[in-house]
């Protein structure tokens, strides 16, 4: 895999690409009903609390990094688990076959995809519901900014052969420093 970039396998990205598909719908679905449903708005020169509004983008703020970084500590984690041989599916659905190591990645991307956007999502739907008890802007615009950073995240064919071409070679340095180390 070091020469060129890895084929993405079809289906894993079918899989990844719905699972993404369904999280963004999910989530503009219950802010359709938010808005629509909202009562009568603020009366001028009403002042309303914002502290859920503004906790709403606080956690924004904070959800996108610390999705990453999570991505990242688990990404991290299974790549010395492959390495060590200890990898294993969270489920076989080809049990008779043995997986490659692009099988073994594209699981570990769709696990860190799904908790990278759980994350993003689950402030997305605390800005939702912030909106609908304060009724303040501000809360719209936290669960836009969530929602525009998971549309950000789109598994496209190009980003996951990106990502798995990194990943391959990233293990391939892995295992070299490894074998290195075992003979000195």
């Amino acid at each position: 895999m070091s020469g060129a970039s890895p084929i993405v396998p079809p289906q894993p990205l079918r899989v990844l690409q719905i699972i993404w598909l369904a999280l963004v719908i999910g989530i503009s679905t219950f802010l359709g009903f938010v808005v629509m449903s909202a009562t009568q708005p603020p009366a001028l020169g009403e002042v309303r609390p914002m502290t859920f509004s503004t906790l709403a983008m606080g956690l924004v703020a904070v959800a996108v990094p610390m999705s990453l970084i999570v991505s990242r500590i688990l990404t991290n984690a299974a790549r010395q688990q492959i390495i060590a041989g200890t990898w294993k599916p969270s489920s076989e659905s080809q049990p008779d076959q043995p997986l490659t190591l692009v099988d073994k990645l594209m699981a570990v991307r769709q696990t860190t995809l799904i908790i990278e956007l759980a994350m993003i999502e689950g402030t997305a739907f605390f800005g939702c519901m912030a909106y609908q008890t304060e009724r303040h802007p501000v809360a719209l615009v936290a669960v836009g900014m969530a929602l525009v950073v998971m549309i950000l995240k789109f598994p496209s064919a190009g980003r996951i052969g990106w990502w798995l071409d990194r990943q391959a070679k990233t293990l391939a340095d892995e295992l070299k420093l490894q074998q290195a180390s075992r003979q000195s």
